[in-house]
């Protein structure tokens, strides 16, 4: 809520359009109520869309996070989240990931080629 929409409200409903109010302190304990009423649900809000972000970690995701302690980001990921990263971090931590997994599918192939030897 903006300064000038908690004026407006206050002005509007409070004090029903009159330039001056007869409320004294009931105008503190409502808005205080507003208040808490509309925080909470915010609070509440935000609480559920973090619980639905909660999913199984994939292998490309604990490379990443391997990846980011390596170059010393990890609290900021966890701090900021992947969405606090400059685009340069971000792109630094792709390429590792991206040379990683290259390395993984050419190390696996090479094992396979070395059983059919066999």
């Amino acid at each position: 809520m903006t300064y000038y929409s908690l004026g407006r409200w206050i002005v509007e409903v409070q004090q029903q359009g009159k330039h001056r109010a007869e409320y004294g302190k009931k105008i503190i304990i409502n808005l205080s109520k507003k208040l808490t009423e509309e925080f909470i649900y915010k609070c509440e809000k935000q609480r559920k869309k973090n619980e639905k972000k909660l999913k199984p970690l994939t292998q490309d995701d604990i490379m990443k996070y391997e990846i980011a302690e390596e170059l010393g980001l990890l609290d900021k990921v966890d701090e900021k989240g992947w969405a606090g990263l400059t685009a340069k971090e971000a792109g630094r931590i792709g390429g590792i990931l991206t040379s990683r997994k290259k390395q993984l599918k050419k190390k696996a192939e090479e094992e396979e080629n070395k059983d059919e030897s066999v």
